[in-house]
């Protein structure tokens, strides 16, 4: 299954929900998930899932890429680094047979990148479908050549809008033909009009909206500081069995809840505490051929694009 969450406003936040949930999915269930962008950025998956010393150790590959031994890609460079474990060739392993992180080739130009990761793409798709229980694709907003294809191709999409009338309303206009496979997540603003209950109320009646398509967010403050400093995991199984006199006991509820829709599990089934162990890896599918305006200079465990 392939899950995108995107936010048609931009923002950062469609990259922690991504995030949360693909964890959330790992850690409860479990089933084997994989998270990948769709662009590069300093503030991504990786941050998130890595912390600061993501964006340290990106800068230190671009900077010190010809110091490098031959054939050292920046997954391999950033398994040696993290001491994390690379699984399935292409991922780096985040929590044990759960969840897993495909890092982006960070020494590219973004043009030169968008444009060999759009012919890569059905490949990494197919990869993706044959080696792990769910893909999440943190898409970025409106400004990339993949992003149309990947809304497109993607069994569903969580859609990030802001929670206002005015926002749900737009989307409904631009984007109608994605609402069959959407869950949409309206995040809480400051000095609403409505309240997020009476807002979710009326665009529900108003466009006939099941329940379980529609959702409020809000981030507490301990979630916005685990996501800042990359403790996302951390943040999951520190309050994995909150209670209702729990701050975080409403958020927890959210992201369960938000999870079990997209994997269309039952809410009733009991969490487990930590992820089982599954089938060994299948063997990475080889991927077509390039470009034509490009060439591909293959090391073992990643593709990297390069000008001719």
């Amino acid at each position: 299954m392939n899950i995108a969450f995107w936010a048609p406003q931009g923002g950062d936040a469609a990259a922690g929900l991504c995030a949360l949930l693909a964890a959330s999915a790992a850690l409860r269930f479990p089933c084997r998930t994989v998270v990948l962008d769709n662009y590069l950025a300093a503030k991504n998956l990786g941050s998130l899932l890595l912390g600061e010393r993501f964006e340290e150790i990106r800068q230190s590959y671009r900077q010190f890429q010809a110091d490098i031994k031959r054939g050292d890609t920046f997954l391999q460079f950033l398994s040696r680094e993290t001491g994390k474990r690379i699984r399935g060739r292409k991922a780096l392993e985040i929590i044990p047979d759960g969840l897993f992180f495909c890092p982006m080739n960070q020494s590219l130009p973004k043009d030169v990148f968008e444009y060999g990761f759009m012919e890569e793409l059905p490949d990494l798709f197919e990869y993706c479908a044959e080696t792990f229980d769910a893909s999440f694709w943190n898409l970025e907003a409106n400004r990339n050549f993949t992003t149309p294809w990947l809304l497109e191709q993607a069994d569903k999409v969580v859609v990030l809008l802001p929670g206002s009338w005015e926002a749900f309303q737009k989307f409904f206009e631009d984007y109608k033909s994605l609402l069959h496979k959407s869950l949409i997540v309206l995040q809480e603003q400051p000095f609403m009009t409505l309240s997020m209950a009476s807002l979710i109320r009326r665009i529900r009646k108003k466009y006939a909206l099941p329940k379980e398509q529609l959702y409020g967010w809000c981030a507490s403050a301990n979630l916005q500081c685990a996501l800042a400093e990359g403790k996302t995991v951390e943040y999951l199984c520190k309050y994995f069995h909150a209670t209702k006199l729990s701050p975080e006991y409403e958020g927890m509820r959210c992201i369960y809840q938000l999870t079990a829709m997209l994997l269309q599990k039952e809410r009733k089934q009991q969490p487990h505490s930590y992820p089982e162990l599954g089938a060994p890896l299948m063997a990475r599918r080889k991927s077509s051929s390039p470009a034509s305006a490009l060439t591909r200079d293959r090391a073992e465990g990643e593709e990297l694009w390069v000008a001719e």
